[in-house]
């Protein structure tokens, strides 16, 4: 299980994992039998999800502009 990535729109963060040392093939937990193993990373960086972008439109009726925007988010980011 991870966690999503603490990073607001297109910054830098962090994304953590939990670790749990189980044995192979019944998956209960081994208690201190991982101790001295090697332990591969539980956190790593990420990028946060692009900025939504405002998108405008401008329509000329009876000599009056007028303009409305929707908010359009552009992928998920990740």
């Amino acid at each position: 299980m991870s966690t999503a990535c603490t990073a607001s729109c297109e910054k830098d963060g962090l994304r953590y994992r939990i670790l749990q040392c189980v044995w192979y093939g019944t998956n209960k937990p081994a208690g201190t039998a991982c101790r001295d193993q090697p332990r591969p990373p539980v956190m790593k960086t990420c990028t946060g999800p692009q900025c939504a972008t405002s998108k405008n439109t401008y329509n000329c009726t009876n000599n009056t502009l007028n303009k409305s925007s929707d908010l359009v988010t552009q992928g998920d980011g990740w």
